[in-house]
């Protein structure tokens, strides 16, 4: 496991105690306890083919695993270590939506750092995947788990996420995200994030061959 994967999933308190980064960015808001229910009694093989369901093969075959825990404050659970250095974490409990994420490095730092709530260092183009979809309730911070007043849930199918180390290359992108293209998502973060949707809500994509041409 990398360096940053190993920060990510233990960050140590005060205290001396261990508490797991992560976890806390996405689920230390209500909520968390109750939904996790949604993917009890599930087999370790298949967390492990949800968690790399969310990216191309050639990535998450070789990512590390990470599982979310029984309950809030317990560490992530690391269901395989990778080799490539990026990191796919299983179906987030807190959606109704089934929405597992791989991450490279940059988006782990991006995720840190919204728990910290400090900046979060961007130096380079940061790369993500969600290719069995994902549910939001908050444009202005998606890891928060209840939409604001008046506001409902949006669903976004098959997308990829993408980092700039300069937020204003973004500008001119939409800012609405039921536009049917790419928008601007986390936009009370320092570097907000565009999602770039490859297919419809609740559509899958297929592998077709293509024609070799002579």
């Amino acid at each position: 496991m990398t360096t940053p994967e190993k920060e990510m999933i233990k960050k140590k308190n005060s205290n001396g105690s261990w508490i797991p980064a992560m976890v806390l960015a996405l689920t230390c808001l209500g909520g968390y306890g109750n939904a996790q229910t949604k993917s009890a009694a599930v087999s370790t093989a298949a967390r492990i083919a949800n968690a790399e369901s969310a990216g191309p093969d050639a990535i998450a075959k070789h990512a590390t695993i990470l599982d979310w825990p029984a309950k809030m404050g317990d560490d992530l659970v690391v269901l395989r270590q990778g080799s490539n250095g990026w990191t796919c974490l299983t179906d987030w409990p807190v959606t109704p939506a089934n929405d597992p994420m791989c991450l490279d490095d940059v988006w782990m730092e991006w995720m840190q750092a919204g728990m910290q709530k400090r900046p979060a260092k961007i130096d380079r183009v940061g790369l993500a995947y969600m290719l069995q979809g994902g549910e939001a309730f908050d444009q202005r911070d998606p890891s928060r788990p209840s939409s604001p007043p008046g506001k409902k849930p949006y669903f976004v199918g098959p997308h990829v996420m993408v980092i700039s180390p300069n937020p204003k290359e973004l500008t001119g992108i939409s800012h609405d995200v039921y536009n049917g293209g790419p928008f601007v998502e986390a936009l009370e973060r320092d570097h907000p994030i565009i999602l770039i949707p490859v297919a419809l809500p609740g559509s899958k994509l297929k592998v077709i061959p293509g024609t070799i041409h002579p």
